[in-house]
């Protein structure tokens, strides 16, 4: 018989079997095709008879199955068996052989071999065809599987150790540690090596240890089957963060729970953020509150002091803008407060522009910062000894001018109104809305004293106030939190208010 140099292809029908079949014998091949066809295996296969031919057709193509006689001519079917596992490992490799004797089935079957079959038993191959490519599928399946969960495994683990904004961690049904993540280790402070084999209960604040939170959150995964939270934990160093958190039940194939999955996600500027949007909140509907009383005030002590309606809508007006110049400069400040000069140049805007004082009125200091409620108090009194000055006393003739000059004396400020160059000064016969304001009221807005001197050369008047740091008391208790200096307060001086 010729042997040929190269493998002789065949091309498969569909579903059937790919044999490459190493027979130095032609009648031998041809009898186990017959024999296989017989029993109804479908297979295209690709006859070889030399080792070239084998080696050829192992590395450039794609069997199911590989069938070799043991004994060849130009190499031994041992060989070709270790061509085989090195080539195409995962391809059943059968013998069909003349070759008798236990010893070779077995030393085959040792060295890799799928199965041995005797060419004098030729009706078994069959049979033995079908069993090894029923094993290579399941095989193959198997492979399948594992590499598929390997996938799942490293993917689960990448997720896990990537999210590192979630505190990952499981524990066993006694609540202990036994898994954590990178994102855990960021976010609670402890290295893997620090938590392992410790309570869970060391993230929980005291109070919730007390309270058992931790079994309360694994009951609850049990029987809601995924149960949801959002408290205050503990990180490492003992500093405490809001979170919000999962629990769920670890279930094994079996159904039955072996621990719990934990996830934190930290929510502390979440919850700080909550926290200031409902104080600026509960902040502006009191400051809201204040200012509609204190227009209410206004027009009410207004109306009193100036009966006729054009003199009312003047001084009114010019009282709401004083008040509303005011809220611009402490809003601009975001309500923490003034300097003394911002506070002086926005009441008397109206007579620094040179249209009322004509440039007639100085203002001299320090930078020193006012709290909101005394910048508020300020201002008004500021604009009602402006009025005054410009309709009676200094700033009411050519030749008059106005002082304002502040200064630090210590803990305080002292702040001082000059007027001179005006017409003669005469007490007024009864206390109005200035009066009252810079004399009783104003003192209590600002926490410190008024003292104010109609003097005839031109009227005086001295405040002294604490600074912003001495200030925290007298602001509490006014609807702010409490030693705060954000909150303006009431003006309660304004429902004293008359005039000069």
């Amino acid at each position: 018989m010729t042997a040929l140099p190269v493998a002789t292809p065949v091309a498969p029908e569909a579903g059937a079997c790919r044999v490459l079949h190493l027979e130095d014998s032609l009648i031998d091949a041809e009898l186990v095709a017959a024999q296989l066809a017989r029993a109804g295996v479908a297979c295209a296969i690709t006859h070889v008879e030399t080792r070239a031919a084998y080696s050829a057709a192992l590395a450039g193509g794609s069997f199911d199955l590989v069938l070799a006689d043991y004994a060849l001519p130009d190499f031994d079917g041992l060989s070709a068996l270790a061509m085989a596992r090195e080539l195409a490992p995962d391809t059943p490799f059968i013998f069909v052989s003349g070759t008798l004797g236990e010893e070779a089935a077995v030393d085959a079957v040792k060295q890799g071999a799928t199965d041995y079959v005797v060419k004098q038993r030729l009706g078994r191959l069959p049979i033995a065809v079908e069993r090894a490519l029923a094993e290579a599928r399941a095989h193959a399946e198997r492979r399948e599987a594992m590499a598929a969960l390997a996938e799942s495994e490293d993917l689960h683990r990448l997720i896990v150790e990537s999210a590192e904004e979630y505190a990952i961690f499981t524990t066993d049904l006694d609540g202990v540690v036994t898994t954590w993540n990178a994102g855990a280790e960021r976010i609670l402070g402890y290295a893997a090596a620090e938590i392992l084999g410790r309570s869970a209960e060391v993230v929980f604040t005291p109070e919730d240890r007390a309270a058992g939170c931790l079994a309360e959150e694994m009951r609850s995964a049990l029987t809601k089957g995924c149960g949801d939270d959002e408290r205050w934990h503990l990180r490492k160093g003992g500093t405490r963060f809001w979170a919000s958190g999962l629990t769920m039940p670890l279930r094994d194939r079996a159904g039955a729970v072996r621990g719990f999955l934990k996830i934190l996600r930290d929510r502390t500027e979440r919850r700080r953020a909550e926290e200031r949007r409902a104080l600026l909140v509960a902040e502006l509907n009191h400051r809201v509150k204040n200012t509609l009383a204190t227009v209410q005030s206004l027009a009410q002590q207004t109306l009193k002091s100036e009966p006729e309606p054009r003199a009312f809508a003047a001084t009114f007006q010019g009282r709401l803008r004083a008040l509303a110049r005011a809220h611009d400069l402490l809003t601009r400040e975001e309500w923490a407060g003034a300097t003394l000069a911002d506070v002086a140049r926005a009441a008397l805007a109206p007579w620094l522009d040179g249209k009322g004082g004509g440039g007639r009125l100085g203002l001299d200091g320090p930078e020193l910062m006012l709290a909101p409620r005394q910048a508020l108090g300020l201002s008004m009194a500021l604009h009602e000894l402006a009025t005054n000055a410009a309709k009676h006393g200094a700033l009411s003739e050519p030749g008059g001018r106005v002082s304002l000059a502040w200064r630090r004396a210590g803990p305080a400020a002292t702040v001082e109104w000059t007027e001179e160059g005006g017409p003669p000064v005469r007490p007024p016969e009864r206390r109005g809305f200035g009066s009252r304001l810079l004399g009783r009221a104003l003192a209590a807005e600002l926490g410190g004293s008024v003292e104010l001197d109609f003097a005839p050369g031109g009227v005086r008047c001295a405040v002294r106030l604490p600074l912003v740091a001495d200030t925290a008391p007298a602001s509490a208790g006014h609807g702010g939190e409490p030693g705060t200096n954000r909150d303006p307060g009431p003006c309660g001086m304004l429902p004293e208010a008359g005039r000069p």
